[in-house]
């Protein structure tokens, strides 16, 4: 039994969150997995997410976590 009520590919996916100004968009993040019973995002480590240290930040794991 699936986990979603529609089925999606993992293009269809992509393109409505590019469509949004979401923070998916803003950290770059892309889905790169659909199945019946979960979804893989990803997103490119970059100065973007990066904290002054060079350590990826916190809060932009979270944000994947969250979005994912």
């Amino acid at each position: 039994m699936s986990i979603w009520k529609k089925k999606f590919t993992v293009e269809q996916l992509n393109q409505k969150f590019k469509a949004l100004p979401t923070m998916m968009n803003h950290l770059d993040m892309d889905c790169i997995e659909v199945t019946p019973h979960s979804l893989t995002l990803q997103m490119p480590i970059t100065d973007k997410v990066r904290q002054s240290n060079a350590l990826l930040h916190g809060g932009a794991s979270a944000a994947l976590a969250e979005t994912t």
